[in-house]
């Protein structure tokens, strides 16, 4: 998700707001807007667990508490992502994350009509020099979170647009958690086609 939105920052020339990364903290919520376009985007991080290192509990919310913060005539696009850094858990603890997600966006929608909602679907990669850490191959676990994905958003398909990452990181063979400049671009770009 940083990746995505360093991306619309830059395509947008958005100023800082906040800017923790360029001091290497890279796990913390971001903010930049560009009023010449009328838009502000924010990052924020996702609900614990999440693994990572050196990140202060008290920026990772519940989707529930993320979405409620959303007015309801605010005209916003939301992208909510739960995969890679979740894949050192049970995938029952990811399915429960999922479910949460599910309550959340159905109440957002509920009560803002003006709210699209994408879901970034797990993507393929592999950590080719390190053959015994959890997440060397992920692409096993992605089929079977996908899957969880479309179980419990299928009822709400047509509010939510599934931004499908696993195809072409399969594709193009990707080598690190962290996918190439110009996946990230194409992911963008499906994702703009669908809400703009």
């Amino acid at each position: 998700m940083r990746q995505m939105f360093e991306t619309i920052q830059n395509m947008f020339s958005s100023q800082w707001i906040t800017d923790t990364w360029s001091t290497g903290l890279k796990h913390r919520p971001a903010m930049c807007s560009n009023s010449a376009v009328n838009l502000t985007m924010s990052l924020e991080l996702p609900p614990l667990p999440f693994c990572t290192h050196n990140a202060p509990r008290h920026y990772f919310k519940s989707f529930t508490a993320h979405l409620n913060s959303i007015a309801y005539n605010e005209n916003t696009i939301i992208v909510l992502n739960i995969y890679s850094h979740f894949l050192n858990y049970h995938s029952h603890v990811v399915f429960e994350a999922i479910r949460e997600m599910k309550l959340a966006v159905k109440s957002l929608l509920s009560r803002n009509a003006h709210a699209h909602v994408v879901i970034k679907g797990p993507h393929a990669y592999s950590f080719s020099r390190s053959t015994d850490h959890v997440i060397w191959m992920p692409d096993a676990y992605a089929e079977v979170y996908t899957k969880f994905l479309y179980e419990q958003f299928k009822d709400i398909h047509d509010r939510v647009v599934y931004l499908n990452a696993l195809d072409i990181t399969i594709a193009t063979e990707q080598w690190h958690i962290h996918s190439e400049d110009f996946i990230i671009q194409e992911l963008l770009s499906a994702m703009l086609q669908c809400v703009c």
